[in-house]
């Protein structure tokens, strides 16, 4: 499959475009034999994130960089027109809790019944409209959509600590089963992750697998008994575009409370803090010096 010719599909451009809206978007392009993960683009002098905000821009990021798969990260921005916007955690809006069941195609099966006990699991918790599914290519994401949380929930947990607490609840409640899972299919492989984190990416709705003859393909838990790999060709895909509106606002803001109480924030990388009095070997010399009134040969 061409990509360039792919990509110029309305149907593709536009679900890609949607999804992508507001995120930080990263892509794999083909330089000879290579595959290239880009974040930013050079403007002048300068580094600029990544962004779609149309079809229109899509198709100008693909033919620039020969793009093969597009990604986004988990997280909404306020703002994204320069690098230092992607560093304030003021400046993240919402974000998506996401569970990456990741395996290989020919145990797709096993991977199918991975998703559908982190599903099973969330109804239990209370949350049912609010969940849909993606085919990556190699495996199955599991998404919590953003706006299933209140404005007053986000005013009071940080959205990238809901969406960690969450992922991280849920695969702990869903490890006996999935370890069941591996060893009824032989799977070894088989494993649900937390990969939440500030800079996380994935795969873009109907997105070109970076590797296989696959696109990232939508559906909802009610199509997990019945998936195909089929559904996934590029040429002829099965999609579900009701994504976007699988939500009711507020319908996980229990669990998001009971997750954070149990699991905590993200683990967020210290910051660097600059040192605001000089080393310590440095003062000794300076007070030596001041003492002697005299160049001491450190």
């Amino acid at each position: 499959m061409d990509p360039i010719s792919y990509y110029k599909r309305r149907s593709v451009a536009e679900e890609i475009s949607s999804y992508c809206r507001r995120r930080w978007v990263a892509v794999h392009s083909t330089l000879g034999s290579r595959l290239v993960f880009t974040r930013y683009l050079r403007v002048g002098k300068t580094k600029v994130p990544i962004t779609i905000s149309s079809p229109e821009d899509l198709a100008t990021l693909v033919e620039k960089l020969n793009a093969r798969s597009v990604y986004a990260t988990i997280h909404e921005y306020h703002a994204l027109a320069r690098e230092e916007d992607t560093a304030p955690l003021s400046n993240i809006a919402r974000s998506a809790p996401v569970w990456d069941i990741d395996s290989t195609p020919s145990l797709y099966k096993a991977t199918l019944e991975a998703a559908r006990a982190v599903v099973d699991e969330l109804e239990r918790l209370g949350v049912v409209k609010s969940v849909f599914l993606k085919w990556s290519g190699r495996g199955v994401h599991v998404h919590l959509n953003p706006l299933a949380f209140s404005r007053e929930l986000l005013r009071k947990i940080h959205p990238a600590d809901i969406a960690y607490s969450i992922v991280e609840y849920v695969k702990l409640r869903v490890e006996s089963r999935i370890h069941e899972l591996s060893k009824r299919y032989e799977a070894r492989g088989l494993r649900v992750e937390n990969k939440i984190d500030l800079q996380r990416v994935f795969t873009a709705p109907l997105s070109l697998h970076r590797l296989l003859d696959f696109c990232c393909i939508c559906f909802t838990p009610d199509d997990i008994d019945s998936f195909e790999l089929s559904w996934a060709l590029p040429k002829e895909y099965r999609h579900d575009r009701r994504w976007k509106t699988r939500y009711v606002e507020g319908e996980a803001d229990h669990l998001a409370k009971r997750a954070y109480e149990v699991v905590g924030g993200m683990p967020y990388p210290k910051a660097r803090r600059r040192r605001k009095t000089p080393k310590l070997d440095e003062m000794i010399k300076r007070a030596l010096r001041e003492l002697t009134g005299s160049q001491l040969p450190f």
